[in-house]
């Protein structure tokens, strides 16, 4: 389950990284656009699913990420940004962040406390 949880997020960081870093353009009703949109809504319905079973994340503090992390990604939609621009602060300044605190927390959780 929490590897599922780490596939969506890498799969995630992947689909944006061309858009993030201007490799690829996002601008309105673009099909860069409307393929991004798609695929955050499938992995909004992913999360979803596995957000029914708090018991499946194995500690509270990582499903609470998780959900924040899944309305993060949900809220992103519903206010769907016009180009990079207005997509990249998204990312960097909440989507990022949740996905590096998850990560780190599925790893204690999977191994125990890692001291970097």
């Amino acid at each position: 389950m929490l590897v599922e949880i780490q596939n969506i997020m890498n799969s995630i960081k992947i689909k944006m990284h061309p858009v993030i870093y201007n490799r690829s353009e996002l601008k309105e009703n673009s099909k860069v656009s409307e393929s991004l949109k798609q695929f955050f809504s499938q992995q909004v319905i992913k999360l979803n699913e596995l957000c029914m079973e708090p018991s499946y994340f194995k500690r509270w503090d990582v499903f609470k990420k998780t959900e924040k992390y899944r309305n993060v990604l949900d809220h992103t939609l519903a206010n769907w940004p016009k180009n990079n621009d207005q997509l990249h602060p998204i990312w960097t300044d909440e989507i990022r962040k949740l996905d590096d605190e998850i990560n780190q927390e599925i790893m204690e959780v999977m191994w125990g406390k890692i001291d970097m």
